[in-house]
């Protein structure tokens, strides 16, 4: 009989970027806002600092932590969330 090892689930990123909502934002926000404020209507400010933080949300360039076990020495690149306080 074997032993069963102590085994901790892997961390995976999820790529916010591969996801067909990011797709399509991030092809076409900056054009809905800016038809929507030549048609004047633009959309309130919220709105647009929502979209904002979503298209930035999970993505390493917008900021990371970098973290090491301290028993394998493995390293991770963690990206911040957009989660918010309301």
């Amino acid at each position: 009989m074997q032993a069963v090892q102590n085994q901790t689930p892997k961390y995976y990123r999820r790529p916010p970027e591969l996801t067909p909502c990011y797709k399509i934002l991030q092809g076409h926000l900056k054009t809905f806002i800016a038809d929507r404020a030549a048609e004047d209507r633009p959309l309130p400010k919220y709105v647009v600092e929502e979209f904002e933080a979503f298209m930035r949300c999970g993505i390493p360039a917008f900021g990371f932590l970098r973290l090491k076990c301290s028993c394998c020495k493995e390293e991770k690149i963690v990206a911040f969330s957009c989660k918010k306080q309301i």
